[in-house]
């Protein structure tokens, strides 16, 4: 880059040190996360392939699974892949470009299961609170609005937050202190003042977060009043739709996205493993 009579270097790589230096560590490390990629696929492939040939899981429950098992595959698919093959290599270097690619991928299919979990439970509150207009409430045509919202959300969302950080300049420091291309460290290595990009970032969070805590709100209060209701039936009748309500809330707990910093290699794998297959064992 040229700026006046002076002469800037652009950083065109980034390198990403990984989980560990030690040889024995990254061979132990290395079928671990390949085990747990594997299942992820194949669980959810499997669910998928399930749910679009079976008639009677044509229901707008199984069909958010369906996309959510979709999320999980992309989400998955950005980063194992690019880690276990850094496993084995002697310069872990990744372009900005694919950089840029990875985060993206990252932030659009996480923010997007999070707006999902929102959508899942208007769902369940609906199925549980007006069982009798629950067809007719949750057509198909609002399941696919939902979905196609969920997604833009998410993506929109995430293009905001990449665009601005992956404009800034980068001129001397280009290794990353972590497995994957994540934001927070990327703009730390910056030469020009990423203030703009650190605003977008949180203001991203507090608009997702904001909207999310709004629906769980809208939610919750009347599914109290809901709760109250059954209390007061006969036993029998309580005992019955308390099981078929907590029935109804099981597929919410996988929808839950863990994004917190990892910050050693044994948090890393319990996240890795329990982001992966919570969902498969529930």
């Amino acid at each position: 880059l040229t700026d006046g009579n002076k002469s800037r270097t652009s950083v065109a790589t980034f390198v990403l040190p990984g989980l560990s230096d030690w040889r024995e560590l990254q061979l132990t490390l290395f079928p671990v996360f390949l085990g747990v990629y594997l299942v992820t696929l194949a669980w959810n492939l499997g669910l998928i392939i399930l749910i679009r040939t079976g008639d009677h899981l044509r229901t707008p429950m199984y069909f958010f699974l369906s996309f959510l098992s979709s999320i999980d595959i992309c989400y998955s698919s950005s980063l194992s892949p690019r880690m276990l093959s850094d496993f084995f290599r002697g310069e872990k270097t990744i372009s900005l470009l694919v950089c840029a690619t990875q985060y993206f991928v990252l932030a659009w299919m996480g923010m997007s299961e999070g707006c999902l979990s929102a959508a899942m439970a208007y769902d369940r509150y609906v199925a549980i609170g007006r069982p009798l207009q629950y067809s007719a409430i949750v057509a198909p045509r609002l399941c696919q609005k939902m979905v196609a919202g969920v997604s833009g959300t998410g993506f929109l969302s995430s293009l905001a937050q990449t665009v601005p950080c992956f404009h800034l300049y980068y001129c001397r420091l280009n290794t990353i202190q972590y497995f994957f291309c994540d934001i927070p460290q990327i703009i730390i290595l910056s030469c020009s003042h990423p203030y703009i990009s650190q605003l977008i970032v949180f203001l991203s969070a507090i608009f997702i977060g904001l909207a999310l805590s709004l629906v769980q709100a809208g939610i919750v209060t009347p599914g109290r009043k809901a709760d109250l209701r059954i209390l007061k039936r006969p036993f029998v009748g309580c005992k019955h739709s308390q099981v078929e309500s907590s029935a109804n809330l099981a597929p919410l707990l996988p929808a839950v996205v863990a994004q917190l910093p990892v910050r050693d290699v044994s948090l890393a794998v319990s996240l890795a493993l329990n982001t992966a297959l919570k969902g498969q064992f529930l």
